[in-house]
């Protein structure tokens, strides 16, 4: 009993710095995201968050679903540096070539939305995140969550001293904006490899074949959750320009900001949940209610504080100019609750390998999404990009919800040839 509380209470000090430590990144961020959105104005936040967009969309390519593997298997595996070195060389090897497709590619498409400039140093943060996000990852799983904090809080917090320095000195367009951003994500992610030292040389008992097979089922659910919460926005830019998604952009800003809190949960849970499942079915089932009731508590607060307050606080915090963000904000609130119970259920249908059956129903998401958006834009405009994620996300949760009562009902058990031990079949 003893040794059980221990674990509990050490699971709620991760939760806590972990998640206490994103919540504030992510407030700064929120911050960053408001005062980027004062000074530039609609038209060149447009231009601004169209290019981010894009990269957001593009760089599914970098991750491939190696983080959400990382988690997995580290919960299975001994030495988590060797796995984080073997995950940043292929993020490495992939991102020269991603880089220089996006360069090349996207300016010569829709030079008005893209340019050279701006699409570089936008690559250049998002592999630095992507990278950063894994040696985050690890850092996770050997529980050591004051570097985390302290990182997270210099790599956010560095954009915003990159932005008031800007500020300062008048500097006050896009491209510079996006190229502070960009240094602090690099030097976050240096300082991250240098605490957290990944074994980048060393073998790992698993081919890059095998890592890539391995992770693309979380690398495909990534993707299509890339397309539902980003190809708004592209979408929204190539129908109705730089201005439109300037007025929307905020609003969805602040929604995917809030959405750390539920991640945070996420990625403390993931690991620990396969452990305890591998190692007692049993108390894997007894914590789910425990689980759910976290995250639904969690999604009905959220959405209840943004809705009432959406209309208002978005004309008060940027001006006149962005009344109509707040409309689209008390919209989007809804997605918090919807998203809230689809972090539940992910972290019950990753521990168990189950992982494979969120794919029909983000596909499904996905291309509704799309086609909605497509057609409902040119005569709805900016509300309609808004219905149409809501829309998605509630489909999502529901789908989610209904998978993983077929798998708490079904009682089926698969073998883990890592461990040998017993673990729900896909």
């Amino acid at each position: 009993m003893q040794q059980l509380n221990l674990r509990k209470n050490s699971l709620i000090k991760s939760l806590a710095l972990f998640g206490g430590s994103t919540t504030a990144a992510q407030f700064i961020m929120m911050v960053y995201v408001l005062i980027v959105a004062r000074v530039l104005g609609p038209t060149e936040l447009g231009f601004f968050n169209s290019a981010y967009s894009l990269v957001g969309i593009t760089a599914f390519f970098l991750n491939l679903g190696m983080d959400t593997w990382l988690l997995r298997k580290a919960g299975l595996f001994s030495d988590v540096t060797i796995l984080s070195g073997k995950v940043l060389r292929i993020k490495v090897s992939i991102g020269i070539f991603w880089s220089l497709a996006l360069v090349l590619l996207a300016p010569a498409i829709r030079p008005d939305l893209y340019t050279v400039p701006m699409m570089l140093i936008c690559s250049l943060d998002a592999w630095s995140d992507v990278c950063f996000n894994t040696e985050i990852q690890a850092l996770n799983v050997q529980r050591r969550m004051k570097a985390i904090t302290w990182l997270v809080l210099l790599s956010r917090g560095g954009r915003l001293l990159g932005l008031a320095i800007l500020l300062v000195v008048g500097l006050e367009s896009a491209v510079w904006f996006a190229l502070t951003r960009a240094l602090a994500t690099f030097i976050g992610f240096a300082v991250a490899t240098f605490i957290h030292r990944p074994k980048l040389y060393s073998k790992l008992p698993i081919s890059t074949k095998e890592v890539l097979s391995e992770s693309l089922p979380f690398g495909v659910s990534e993707f299509l959750s890339l397309i539902y919460t980003n190809i708004d926005v592209t979408i929204l830019a190539w129908m109705a320009g730089k201005t439109a998604v300037g007025l929307y952009s905020p609003a969805s800003g602040i929604i995917h900001a809030l959405f750390v809190i539920p991640n945070a949960m996420f990625s403390v849970m993931v690991p620990i949940m396969t452990k305890l499942g591998a190692n007692s079915i049993q108390r894997f089932r007894s914590s789910l209610r425990s689980l759910f009731l976290s995250f639904v508590a969690l999604g009905l607060v959220m959405w209840l504080a943004i809705g009432l307050l959406g209309n208002w606080v978005m004309p008060w915090l940027l001006g006149d100019e962005y009344e109509f963000s707040g409309r689209i904000l008390a919209i989007l609130s809804s997605i918090l609750f919807f998203k809230s119970i689809g972090f539940a259920c992910a972290i019950v249908l990753v521990s168990v390998g189950w992982q494979r059956k969120r794919l029909l129903p983000q596909l499904i998401s996905a291309v509704f999404n799309i086609a909605a958006n497509i057609v409902l834009i040119p005569k709805f405009g900016i509300e309609a990009v808004a219905w149409v994620y809501v829309i998605s996300e509630f489909i999502l949760a529901v789908a989610y919800g209904w998978i993983t009562i077929q798998w708490i009902r079904s009682g089926i058990f698969e073998h883990n040839e890592m461990q040998g031990a017993n673990v729900p079949r896909d």
